[in-house]
């Protein structure tokens, strides 16, 4: 998620991410990591992470069955906007009437605009940070547990949930998403430097007791130590380029991290990155002196998961109504199911970067109509 302007500090911040460069060493020891918050915003960020535990102490992630575990996140409301286009597309893609179940809607233009979007994401249904569910998906006639994830924009609070979730789940392929980004992005890199932004609410308020105190995520990392993410971003861009070009937008697939990622996107991706690849705990919301608010073990997965961040462009600025956008609500769903594919597909299954294959009409294997992936593919938005 793009650092939100209303709240963007002073260039000091922009000198904190030239540190970046200066990305050094392998993983620290495994003693205190840690964000501060202040003793305030520490307290609230680990009662409330304390009460999703309790709530869900097998974890709300939950397989349906066989096939390939996968965690998709997107974030809530924040820095005023009518929605959070991350937090809007993981929701419809949750909903199996929308995505593909209404893939008719757009086989034309025509169709596309008749249709009116009901907004899927609901501010009033976060629970404790997060709203979870868990959908059965095939995608190119493979099967996969897919978790959804649409968390609240509160630092420290967001990453302990998806962490949690990690290690009881146990995916292959982690992919945070978020929004506001000049362009869609698969991120490449993670770093570990805080901004002094407010954390935001589930009603999109700002929370003015959740901002950090520190510079740094970890504390025993070197301030501006950069984390690479694990996907192939180049190949995902180019995947999902034809799609993302239809919704009239670029995409690239950098290998580092991308100028001004600054807030909980850099957040959450740094600290996933750290406990996914390197297999140590990760204590949050505190600091040394004080001590630890929220303590979480090092996840024990049976292998490293494709880890990774995708940021959506800046879509509200264009598009501040939903009920008009089900289209491209619809086919950033595709990009992001395009991308799952792509990542964890077999060789012989898996899209191709010259010719994207509609992975909406492919997730509906019993479609008869498979002949309207080319007439989906020339619509227009």
């Amino acid at each position: 998620m793009k650092y939100p302007p209303t709240v963007r500090a002073a260039p000091a911040l922009c000198a904190a991410l030239l540190l970046a460069a200066a990305a050094m060493g392998g993983p620290p020891a495994a003693r205190a990591l840690e964000t501060d918050l202040g003793e305030e915003g520490n307290k609230a960020v680990s009662d409330t992470f304390a009460a999703y535990k309790t709530a869900n102490p097998s974890g709300a992630c939950s397989a349906l069955g066989a096939g390939k575990r996968v965690i998709v996140t997107g974030y809530g409301l924040f820095a005023g906007r009518n929605y959070n286009i991350s937090g809007e597309v993981v929701s419809a893609m949750a909903d199996n009437d929308f995505w593909p179940g209404q893939y008719k809607y757009f086989q034309t233009a025509r169709a596309a605009k008749k249709y009116v979007y009901s907004p899927r994401m609901n501010p009033q249904a976060f629970s404790n940070g997060a709203i979870v569910s868990t959908r059965k998906m095939v995608l190119n006639g493979e099967d996969y547990n897919v978790c959804f994830m649409v968390l609240d924009v509160t630092w420290d609070l967001a990453a302990g949930i998806l962490i949690y979730e990690t290690s009881r789940f146990k995916p292959e392929m982690i992919m945070m998403t978020g929004g506001g980004a000049p362009q869609a992005t698969f991120e490449g890199a993670a770093v570990n430097s805080a901004s002094n932004g407010e954390g935001y609410k589930s009603s999109g308020e700002k929370n003015y007791g959740n901002r950090p105190e520190s510079n740094w995520l970890l504390e025993d990392y070197p301030a501006g130590k950069e984390i690479k993410t694990t996907w192939n971003g180049a190949a995902l861009a180019a995947a999902t380029a034809k799609t993302i070009s239809y919704l009239g937008y670029i995409v690239s697939g950098p290998a580092a991290q991308s100028p001004n990622n600054d807030y909980l996107c850099n957040n959450i991706t740094f600290l996933a990155l750290h406990a996914t690849q390197y297999e140590l705990p990760t204590r949050l919301a505190g600091n040394r002196t004080t001590g630890y608010k929220i303590s979480l073990p090092a996840p024990r997965l049976p292998k490293k998961p494709i880890v990774g961040f995708f940021h959506f462009p800046d879509v509200p600025s264009r598009y501040p109504d939903l009920a008009g956008y089900g289209s491209g609500i619809f086919w950033w769903v595709n990009v992001l199911a395009t991308a799952v594919q792509t990542a964890l597909g077999t060789p012989a299954q898996s899209v191709s970067a010259a010719s994207p294959v509609s992975a909406a009409v492919q997730a509906q294997p019993n479609a008869a109509d498979t002949q309207a992936l080319s007439r989906i593919q020339n619509s227009s938005f």
